[in-house]
């Protein structure tokens, strides 16, 4: 397992990663992408799961914060 840092770290890469690939792409496939990174995250860390998927983040709109 990582450190608690860089789990953190990996996995706000992966949320910005995906999510601009999905917006370069089409955008009404980000929630694929969302769901996606939700399971390799669920793997990582479950206990704090829901602080990174429904945070506020300007990434993503706000019916997916």
């Amino acid at each position: 397992m990582f450190n608690l840092k860089l789990e953190k770290n990996f996995i706000s890469h992966l949320f910005f990663l995906e999510a601009r690939f999905c917006l370069l792409k089409k955008f009404k496939h980000l929630i694929c992408y969302y769901i996606k990174i939700s399971v390799v995250f669920l793997e990582i860390q479950r206990d704090n799961i829901c602080y990174y998927l429904f945070k506020p983040n300007p990434i993503f709109p706000k019916k997916l914060s």
